[in-house]
């Protein structure tokens, strides 16, 4: 006897959010929230269900991506009054967050998270919109492994390669030197223009 697929959630419905809760959606139910609830109308109206707070997500899903803005916004969704803290539900489940942040707030809220049973995975993605419409996002991936295992269904689901490059705030630590190289290349290409 197999076991029950998992439950997918996602917050925050962003260019990014949306099309990567498609692709969770054509796989089983999904649970979505956003601070602009007429943000999730279109996928609610595709057979998502609607959350009225974060942590209602969280209640109903055992895997739950986030793609959103910043740090703060990052931290509010779970650590705020109505974020994945509050949930009645929290043991064992895990949260993957596709932002791109400062790798010390991935620490502090992995850290957090850890003392009410919920996993945490800092996972910034590359690729941009066209390849989280196609899912073949490349996912940097930081936490610990059992959590990393425990959220692979989810991944998968929206990304093409996914590299674990280790504990909580690794995944954001190299998006930055990522993104650092890009910024270079793209000064030196300037110049050269020049």
């Amino acid at each position: 006897m197999s076991a029950s697929p998992p439950r997918f959630g996602f917050a925050g419905l962003g260019v990014m959010g949306v099309p990567m809760s498609r692709h969770l959606l054509a796989a089983g139910p999904l649970t979505v929230w956003n601070r602009t609830q007429s943000r999730a109308d279109a996928l609610v109206a595709e057979g998502a269900r609607r959350a009225g707070t974060p942590a209602e997500v969280l209640d109903g899903s055992d895997i739950v991506g986030v793609c959103v803005l910043d740090g703060s916004a990052v931290r509010e969704i779970a650590l705020g009054e109505t974020g994945f803290v509050a949930a009645t539900e929290k043991a064992g489940k895990v949260v993957v967050d596709f932002s791109s942040i400062a790798p010390d707030d991935a620490r502090e809220i992995a850290a957090e998270l850890a003392e009410h049973g919920i996993g945490w995975i800092d996972a910034p993605v590359s690729g941009g919109v066209p390849a989280a419409e196609k899912a073949s996002l490349i996912v940097l991936a930081g936490g610990r492994e059992e959590d990393i295992e425990k959220a692979r269904p989810l991944i998968e689901r929206v990304s093409a390669r996914m590299t674990h490059l280790g504990p909580s705030g690794s995944g954001q630590l190299a998006k930055l030197c990522n993104q650092m190289i890009v910024a270079n290349n793209m000064m030196v290409i300037a110049e050269t223009i020049a």
